[in-house]
């Protein structure tokens, strides 16, 4: 039951915070919102701004592990507006990884969750673009 309940909490938390990221986009706060994603993942998921280089990936990956299992569609989103917003704040490099970070998320999703979902695909695909646009293929 707890873990059910945390499991809850986080998809919560990730939805209201990805509705705060949504509107400092619209208003192009791109630095702010940057700034407050590193504080979200900081807090929530134990990752500091330093831990995001591409020579983490396997670090990264084992502290995402209960997200990975537990909410990967959320998860996906959250890494991916992530990437988005470094990609806005010039940090190319912490991009690539959360670009990475969130196509395995989309992976974990699509090979447990046994139901297919539309958006999901969409999302994938436009990832897949992204990340094609950066020189990384998958």
């Amino acid at each position: 039951m707890f873990q059910k309940d945390y499991i809850l909490r986080m998809i919560e938390e990730i939805g209201r915070f990805l509705t705060v990221l949504s509107g400092l986009k619209k208003s192009k706060e791109y630095k702010k919102a940057y700034e407050e994603f590193l504080e979200f993942i900081s807090a929530h998921l134990n990752i500091e701004e330093d831990d995001l280089n591409p020579e983490n990936i396997t670090l990264l990956e084992k502290k995402l592990e209960s997200g990975l299992t537990d909410y990967p569609d959320e998860l996906a989103q959250l890494l991916m507006d992530g990437g988005e917003l470094a990609s806005e704040a010039g940090r190319r490099d912490v991009t690539e990884v959360l670009y990475l970070l969130s196509w395995k998320s989309y992976l974990q999703a699509e090979q447990e969750s046994g139901a297919y979902r539309f958006n999901r695909m969409v999302e994938m695909n436009n990832l897949k673009e992204r990340l094609g646009l950066i020189g990384i293929n998958v």
